[in-house]
């Protein structure tokens, strides 16, 4: 019994005298280090994202690299950017650390909050699907909803207030992944009472002569450079008689100067029974409809958010 004893406390001698290979790293490191590659800036992350001294950020990261043996991050006059060792660890933590906040509010009994961002009176159409594609990863999923115009969903992205958002491309927003989901048809809006709308569809030329109550570049860029794209291919001539920044504005110019709008087949679900919706022929081709979302992000849904993407296929 003696003898059985002595061999069990030589091992535990012999295993709490083990190295320990990551003794000096910490969750707070990785929060650091994630926080740091996406600002691409220490005094940036130590500012805005973690309320920190640079000088202690610096001597964190310092502590990281000597801990891993590699270089994380290359310093230089205008920020920093990550080496090719960082590149691969910065995914290592971002899944850590989402799937850490996963286990905490599951065991709290915490809801996974979902921050979707869409175009206004597309919700019918996504949210169920958002929801379905969600739970075989989260059982207990609470979707926010935000409508607005694509730039508006941009601006919310990078801030961080949105985790993914059905919209738009738009060109300039480099720092966003996109996947196309939709290709979304023309349709026109007219009054009930036009003549055009006894027609079951419209075709493009006999609108010319039509008031056109367009959108403007700054609401929706996308939309507006489709239709003037196409008219210049097509040597065609349609020229705005109002330009609006909004869809009730639309609406009511709409009806008030007896006119049309363009917008895609989506637009259903908001008119009222006074506009009538009739496909447009001979139009502009279909505008994809993508899902865009912020790559560098560690924020608790950003599982959720690859699984969406990865299983939403095209219509």
């Amino acid at each position: 019994m003696m003898d059985r004893d002595w061999h069990s406390h030589k091992d535990m001698v012999a295993l709490c005298a083990m190295p320990d290979r990551y003794g000096k790293l910490e969750l707070r490191h990785l929060r650091y280090f994630v926080a740091v590659a996406e600002e691409g800036s220490l005094s940036e992350a130590a500012r805005v994202r973690l309320h920190t001294a640079q000088p202690s950020l610096s001597r964190q990261l310092r502590e990281l690299e000597n801990e891993l043996g590699v270089q994380l991050f290359e310093r230089r006059p205008r920020g920093i950017t990550l080496t090719p060792s960082g590149q691969r660890f910065l995914e290592h933590c971002r899944d850590i650390l989402s799937r850490l906040d996963v286990a905490v509010n599951d065991t709290r009994g915490t809801r996974t909050i979902l921050r979707l961002g869409c175009l206004t009176g597309l919700e019918p159409d996504v949210l169920p699907r958002v929801i379905q594609l969600a739970k075989p990863h989260a059982s207990d999923v609470d979707v926010q909803v935000v409508s607005a115009p694509s730039p508006r969903l941009v601006e919310l992205l990078r801030a961080r207030e949105l985790n993914f958002a059905l919209m738009r491309q738009e060109e300039g927003a480099v720092d966003l992944d996109f996947k196309t989901v939709a290709l979304q048809p023309f349709v026109v809006l007219l009054p009930a009472d036009h003549r055009l709308a006894k027609q079951k569809s419209v075709a493009f030329r006999d609108l010319q002569t039509q008031p056109y109550i367009a959108v403007s570049q700054q609401s929706a860029p996308a939309l507006r450079d489709a239709v003037d794209n196409w008219c210049q291919q097509q040597s065609l001539t349609l020229t705005p008689s109002h330009t609006v920044n909004d869809l009730g504005a639309s609406l009511s110019l709409i009806l008030t100067a007896h006119g049309f709008g363009l917008m895609p087949d989506y637009g259903r679900h908001l008119v009222p029974p006074a506009i009538a919706v009739r496909p447009l022929v001979g139009g502009p081709p279909p505008l994809p409809l993508v899902i865009a979302w912020r790559p560098k992000s560690a924020t608790p849904a950003r599982l959720l958010v690859k699984a969406i993407t990865a299983h939403w296929n095209p219509d």
